[in-house]
């Protein structure tokens, strides 16, 4: 006698390498869906085996934020400029904000001369041999 279900399809196990694949792209800031798609899984499945393995697939919250007031004017040219470029404002202040700490370019863009004893405000990373 049927009861009118449909039945439910087999569920298919999760391999090591389809486990590797959830760390791999968890660890890279991939969403859930994303992560379903590549798999060719439901994001459901996906959540639950990442939840049941202790993966975390929401981003952590920014501990530092930054808010600057600017001009109705500058804020204008930062998104034209974001959209010649492909992004967004919010994203290309930051880039901006990296290239000039990590390259020493506050005092040449502020023509200011610098003293001597300061120190570098970002340091420059170190290249692996």
């Amino acid at each position: 006698m049927k009861t009118g279900r449909a039945a439910m399809p087999k569920q298919k196990r999760f391999s090591l390498s389809d486990v590797e694949t959830i760390r791999w792209m968890a660890a890279r800031g991939h969403s859930g869906i994303q992560i379903a798609r590549t798999l060719r899984r439901d994001p459901l499945s996906i959540r639950h085996k990442a939840c049941a393995l202790g993966i975390r697939l929401r981003p952590e919250r920014a501990k530092t934020r930054l808010r600057i007031l600017i001009e109705a004017a500058i804020y204008q040219a930062l998104i034209d400029a974001a959209q010649r470029r492909g992004t967004t404002a919010p994203k290309l202040a930051r880039l901006l904000l990296i290239t000039i700490l990590s390259d020493g370019l506050i005092d040449a863009i502020l023509d200011v001369p610098r003293s001597g004893k300061a120190k570098p405000i970002v340091k420059k990373r170190r290249q692996s041999a």
